[in-house]
């Protein structure tokens, strides 16, 4: 089993142009996490998010919650 996502956390997400990053910062109930995913690539893994996370937003989204 894998960590528990909390508010605050920073994700990466793998994609075919590098490295992007994305953080969690509300739960509903009924649509999940919000996550704030931030502009660029990186081509390596971070190891230090205070500059991410001091990037301009892209967009916001919510994951989709496990379903019973």
């Amino acid at each position: 089993m894998g960590k528990r996502i909390k508010i605050g956390d920073v994700i990466q997400i793998l994609t075919s142009k590098g490295v992007s990053y994305a953080q969690v910062t509300h739960k509903h109930l009924r649509y999940g996490h919000l996550l704030r995913v931030f502009d660029g690539f990186y081509a390596d893994r971070l190891d230090n998010f205070s500059e991410v996370v001091g990037s301009p937003v892209v967009f916001c989204l919510f994951s989709c919650p496990k379903s019973s």
